[in-house]
């Protein structure tokens, strides 16, 4: 399974509203599928991070949707993560015990938990900065502001 690609050079980054705010998806930002080998979680997890600290660009262009919208699917695809690993434990295909050397069970408990958290902060973040957005728009229509 390929690393996740954010931007593809080929396709212009979505930037008009129909293709955000009002896309047929509930999620515009492709992600890859399934529980793929230890090392291309650790390098999607990097590829995730390094977007939230501006290091790469955005998959969604938007500046008022960006940080919710990319931070609720990345957090997505890492609970899906969690999930999948879960049912490794359950099926007995991932060893999950305590003692566990299994990478993945590793990975659950150590890098994946901090992902998980810092996605969660950056969501919330993304909320917050769309609600004061709207305040904000709101109190310029209320005074007769051009929006």
């Amino acid at each position: 399974m390929p690393v996740i690609r954010l931007l593809n050079p080929d396709e212009p980054p979505i930037i008009h509203q129909s293709q955000v705010q009002f896309g047929q998806r509930l999620m515009d930002v492709d992600l890859p599928e399934g529980l793929p080998e230890y090392d291309e979680i650790i390098e999607e997890l990097h590829g995730y991070v390094d977007v939230f600290l501006g290091r790469a660009e955005s998959p969604l262009a938007s500046p008022y949707l960006a940080m919710a919208e990319v931070a609720t699917a990345f957090l997505s695809r890492a609970y899906e993560l969690e999930m999948l690993i879960y049912e490794g434990e359950q099926n007995e295909s991932i060893d999950g015990g305590r003692s566990s050397k299994d990478p993945y069970h590793k990975l659950r408990t150590g890098a994946l938990a901090s992902f998980i958290s810092m996605a969660k902060r950056l969501a919330d973040l993304g909320s917050r900065r769309l609600t004061q957005e709207q305040l904000l728009s709101d109190q310029r229509r209320d005074s007769g502001e051009a929006l």
